[in-house]
């Protein structure tokens, strides 16, 4: 349940805006078959809702969404290293034949490896902003960060709701607070002892602070589906309500 603010200036509910700057929800779907491929994209985005594939369900360079941050598409950590670092293979290109800006997921649960975190770092410096990089997950605010020091444009904050929790041994009670935790030292690095010596150490700071969170894995709200009506459900319950 979302809580109610103090006091606000709002006075109609005509006043709210639920879209960002792009004209898009700030909701993205999941990267599993079951939700979203190549025959219903298209529904989620022509409601402007943002799109994760899941992997191999790549666009072809027609694809008008394909330039944008409100559509990702999903690799493994090895087909990631092979496609940017090793190679600019996972790349479009526009009529001239220069990179056009690419959108990507690394689809693994395990945020905190680090063959994950080299193989962001050097993506980055390879290509900088022309590629936008989702990664995770992440369970822990200590992961959370040093996920974010990699230079990561988005972090999936959160771990369980389907198998992954039972299968590694690893996840988190409440999302809600390790979100609020996670957001807390996003704003304010110095909480957290980050403090800029040197030029290395002030980009550490502007990567963390420029990334964003999605919310995923299992939220309190499923838990509490869970404890009182005796059913963990990953439908529209699953959503996570922050």
């Amino acid at each position: 349940m979302i809580k109610q603010c103090a006091v606000t200036n709002i006075e109609s509910r005509s006043e709210c805006d639920p879209f960002d700057k792009t004209g898009f929800l700030p909701i993205i779907t999941a990267n599993m078959y079951s939700v979203v491929d190549k025959h219903n994209v298209s529904v989620f985005l022509n409601n402007n809702i943002k799109v994760c594939m899941p992997r191999g369900e790549y666009m072809d360079e027609s694809y008008q969404y394909c330039k944008d941050e409100n559509y990702f598409d999903s690799y493994s950590l090895d087909d990631f290293i092979n496609n940017f670092v090793n190679t600019n293979d996972g790349f479009l290109n526009d009529k001239a034949g220069d990179l056009v800006k690419t959108s990507v997921c690394i689809d693994t649960a395990a945020g905190h490896l680090k063959k994950l975190h080299e193989a962001i770092r050097k993506a980055k410096e390879i290509h900088g902003d022309k590629l936008v990089i989702m990664a995770g997950n992440v369970a822990s605010v200590e992961a959370f960060v040093e996920l974010a020091k990699t230079g990561a444009d988005y972090i999936r904050v959160g771990i369980g709701g389907c198998n992954t929790t039972s299968n590694t041994g690893v996840g988190q009670e409440d999302l809600e607070f390790l979100i609020k935790e996670c957001d807390n030292i996003r704003k304010n690095p110095s909480k957290y002892n980050l403090i800029p010596k040197s030029l290395n150490d002030a980009q550490i700071i502007v990567n963390i602070q420029k990334v964003k969170i999605v919310a995923d894995g299992i939220s309190s709200y499923v838990k509490q589906c869970e404890s009182k009506y005796g059913f963990n459900d990953n439908g529209y319950a699953a959503i996570n309500k922050l």
